[in-house]
């Protein structure tokens, strides 16, 4: 009798543990829910279709709460939990940060924006979230407004028009290399810095048009110290010309979060060049003109 009653109180103790947490909480564990959108006035992704919305499938990596990178996948609309689930150690508010796209090795990684990483943009259009805040009592952790997910690096958007004596539905352009950018650097997963390999040395990026007159490419966010050129095929020949650089937000520099747009004007013997430069919507310009 007294071997069936010291049982019945250890059972009772173990029932216990099981349906109260040390902080005092009782119930089952709360999982994180994580709501994300992209800020900053955003109105163009290279991945995907234009706008501010998530591809399906795009995957992000989470850290907060005593978690580190754990990866979460959008379907239908929503981020799930693709594996492992985030749940609140405890009582308190606790801060997340997150990253686009995904990696499973996270920190520091190497990034190379060369021609052939031009082909995949989806996998260089880094995005980083910080500050969105949650906790078992508001377990839906909002990267939102100020917290919502930014471009961490550059943009330059170039659109091909045909000059006075010009017609592109006859012969459009067929590539053009860009001359002088760094493409060799790194993105920092847990702070969303994306910058350049100080012993890199500029290397040329060559892009097909394949029969479009716009041409988009991510870079590293850099400082252009010498000369920034560009080379056009066209009707067979080759026009070279100088770039003029950025006078804004920082002079002679490509800013993360920022899409630099140049209007390059087929007009023989010359190319005139406008650079208007955004962050990723309409902002403001100056322009150029470079003789061949």
């Amino acid at each position: 009798m007294k071997t069936r009653y010291i049982a019945l109180i250890a059972l009772t103790i173990v029932l216990s543990a099981c349906g109260k947490h040390d902080d005092g909480r009782k119930g089952d564990p709360v999982a994180a829910e994580f709501v994300c959108d992209i800020g900053g006035g955003v109105t163009a992704r290279v991945s995907g279709e234009d706008g501010d919305t998530w591809d399906e499938g795009d995957r992000i990596g989470i850290s907060g709460a005593g978690y580190t990178n754990i990866p979460f996948v959008n379907n239908g609309g929503k981020f799930r939990e693709e594996g492992a689930s985030v749940y609140f150690p405890d009582a308190n508010t606790h801060t997340f940060n997150a990253y686009y796209p995904y990696n499973e090795a996270g920190g520091i990684l190497t990034v190379t924006t060369d021609t052939e990483a031009q082909r995949n943009q989806s996998s260089i259009d880094f995005l980083f979230a910080t500050g969105a805040e949650g906790s078992v009592h508001s377990p839906i952790v909002k990267f939102t407004d100020g917290h919502a997910f930014r471009h961490c690096m550059s943009r330059i958007c170039i659109n091909f028009i045909a000059g006075d004596e010009e017609d592109f539905t006859v012969v459009k352009p067929t590539d053009y290399t860009l001359v002088g950018l760094v493409h060799k650097g790194t993105f920092d997963t847990a702070t969303g810095m994306a910058r350049t390999d100080g012993n890199a040395v500029a290397e040329d990026v060559t892009m097909r048009l394949d029969g479009s007159t716009v041409s988009r490419l991510i870079i590293l966010p850099q400082e252009v110290t010498d000369y920034l050129g560009i080379v056009v095929s066209y009707n067979g020949k080759k026009y070279d010309a100088e770039l003029p650089l950025p006078s804004a937000p920082v002079r002679n520099s490509f800013s993360a979060g920022y899409n630099y747009i140049y209007t390059v004007k087929l007009n023989k013997p010359k190319l005139e060049i406008t650079t208007p430069f955004i962050e990723w919507t309409a902002d403001s310009s100056n322009s150029a003109s470079a003789t061949l």
